[in-house]
């Protein structure tokens, strides 16, 4: 019998194509679209960018492994389902899902388990200890930037109508800064759990423009 001596295909191009479509179907669901049309706004795309792109900038700072946070930062959210759901289903889900993904490509097969168990501990908005090591912390606390800060609130105000749709509910000013101003209140406390001080420090920095832009919502009578 041949042996196959085919490389493997690249990880990168495989956890961005995975997450892709995942994402997309996710979008096509909120939006109501049928398959092959674009959604207006791919929430949980954008979403995962802004992960990744933040995971970058941690990892350099401390100094941590930037294969097993990119590929956990384009997979964590694999498996997460199209409606909300209690405990920490899709983080144990996605990390299954992501150790499949992995193996079948070239990336580094003793890096793999760092990468499950950064997606198996991302989940939840709010942390008692801290989590190690400092890839899944890095992970986590990504995770919880990229809902915080300007990128987010245009995050917030794309997918907006969708989910109004959803809960069969108006797609009004006042109803998406009542909704703004309650997600800012949670905000101090989630800044407050994250793990690695360049995260909070960017966390503080992002609910000052955060709280900012809803007190301006308030001055001009929308909040």
């Amino acid at each position: 019998m041949a042996i196959s001596n085919s490389p493997r295909p690249s990880w990168r191009q495989t956890v961005v194509a995975a997450a892709t479509r995942q994402a997309t179907a996710e979008a096509r669901h909120a939006w109501r679209v049928r398959p092959g049309v674009a959604p207006p706004f791919n929430y949980r795309l954008e979403h995962i960018r802004a992960v990744v792109a933040i995971v970058g900038d941690l990892a350099a700072k401390l100094a941590a492994d930037d294969e097993v946070v990119t590929a956990a930062a384009w997979l964590h959210d694999v498996s997460k389902g199209f409606a909300e759901e209690p405990g920490d289903g899709h983080g144990l889900r996605g990390a299954e899902r992501a150790r499949a993904i992995l193996r079948r490509t070239d990336f580094p097969r003793g890096k793999i388990e760092a990468v499950a168990g950064a997606i198996s501990a991302h989940v939840g908005l709010f942390r008692d200890g801290p989590i190690e090591p400092i890839e899944a912390a890095i992970l986590f606390d990504a995770d919880k930037l990229s809902k915080m800060g300007a990128v987010s609130l245009v995050h917030f105000l794309c997918s907006f109508p969708a989910t109004s749709a959803s809960q069969r509910e108006p797609s009004a000013t006042e109803r998406a800064a009542a909704n703004l101003a309650r997600w800012t209140d949670l905000v101090p406390r989630i800044v407050q759990g994250l793990c690695t001080e360049p995260a909070r420090q960017m966390g503080l920095q992002r609910l000052a423009l955060q709280r900012a832009f809803v007190e301006q919502l308030r001055a001009e009578g929308a909040a």
